[in-house]
């Protein structure tokens, strides 16, 4: 489960025992272990927030050799506009019935380019993140049957997981929800606070022929608009980690657009963490 949705997997979770592991349970043991030498509640808390030593989830590929390469007009050859899923995490974990449950960020680390050209005419912002058309959104996919158990989760974001590696490209990101209704996958993607269903990641810088590495998080609350990017082309993902449930499943996207855009991977990651109590 998880890995690179267009490339050969990743060896990243491909172990089914280790995917199928609650990964709040050396939290709890810790915590446990700390309350035994008769600290206080407030304190336990604290050290464990302060080593953060919290469950975490993710996926990842790379360095991908050759880099994954995604021109605009790969989904259709007479249409330059392309989207393809490059990672899916595993599906987040709820909590237990005694305990409370809350996201605390999401880590990003993407390293990728453009086609490393472009005439003055055509892309009259080489060297920024202004203007690029090749760039990586992330979007939520959340189980339409909302009262699944863990199990059911698991089975689920399985089915979904072969359901991306055997359709990773579409026009747009936006395609997916109706491909997922159509084929009634038993998954919609949740919409963020403008209105669309994609948060923008990360542009990749104009006109620049070497990789370039990018490692970034969002936090709880609204930061930049779902399709902003700051002066470093990092989206701020506002609403985003706001957003995420337990049984949520998070995918990365590569993006191109327009005629001579294209978008070259080496490597890309992401990492959930979050909390029970």
């Amino acid at each position: 489960m998880g890995g690179n949705l267009s490339q050969p997997t990743s060896s990243s979770h491909d172990d089914d025992e280790q995917y199928y592991d609650d990964p709040a349970e050396p939290t709890r043991i810790v915590r446990a272990m700390l309350f035994h030498l008769g600290l206080p509640t407030e304190l336990v808390l604290d050290i464990m927030d302060l080593a953060d030593y919290h469950p975490r989830i993710g996926d990842g590929n790379g360095p991908l050799d050759p880099p994954f390469a995604l021109p605009a007009n790969k989904f259709d050859p007479s249409d330059y506009c392309s989207a393809c899923a490059i990672l899916q995490s595993p599906p987040i974990p709820g909590s237990r019935e005694d305990e409370n449950w809350r996201m605390l960020r999401v880590a990003w680390t993407i390293e990728g380019r453009d086609q490393g050209w472009g005439g003055t005419t055509r892309v009259p912002t080489a060297g920024t993140f202004d203007g690029a058309w090749s760039w990586y959104e992330a979007c939520i996919l959340r189980p339409t049957g909302h009262s699944l158990d863990e199990a059911s989760r698991l089975d689920a974001a399985l089915d979904l997981h072969e359901w991306l590696h055997e359709h990773p490209l579409h026009r747009t990101t936006e395609d997916v929800q109706k491909a997922l209704r159509d084929d009634r996958v038993g998954w919609e993607l949740v919409p963020n606070s403008s209105g669309g269903v994609t948060w923008r990641v990360q542009n990749n810088r104009v006109a620049k022929g070497g990789f370039s590495r990018y490692t970034f998080e969002w936090l709880p609350g609204k930061t930049l608009d779902p399709g902003v990017v700051d002066a470093e082309g990092h989206g701020g993902g506002g609403g985003f980690v706001d957003a995420l449930r337990p049984g949520d499943v998070v995918v990365l996207w590569m993006r191109a657009m327009f005629p001579g855009w294209a978008n070259h991977l080496k490597e890309a990651d992401v990492e959930i963490v979050y909390d029970v109590r």
